[in-house]
């Protein structure tokens, strides 16, 4: 991290009852995630995805007693 201007560019929005939406608004920060031809990939965004799907969800499910419907997408 040079300047922490990408983490400083992640936003959130409440946009239904049931309903958050999280954007890295970075002019640069789909490259960062999904690397380019000449740059690693540096999954900061599309890593997180995954943990909230396959392990913050099903411990929440666990620990209320109630089934998430997570539509969890990632838009590029």
């Amino acid at each position: 991290v040079d300047t922490g201007y990408l983490a400083s560019h992640i936003e959130k929005e409440v946009t239904g009852k049931d309903t958050v939406t999280v954007v890295a608004t970075a002019e640069y920060s789909g490259y960062v995630d999904q690397g380019t031809s000449k740059m690693a990939a540096n999954p900061f965004f599309s890593r997180n995805v995954e943990i909230i799907q396959t392990q913050e969800i099903p411990n929440i499910e666990k620990n209320i007693g109630v089934k998430i419907d997570a539509d969890l997408q990632i838009v590029h």
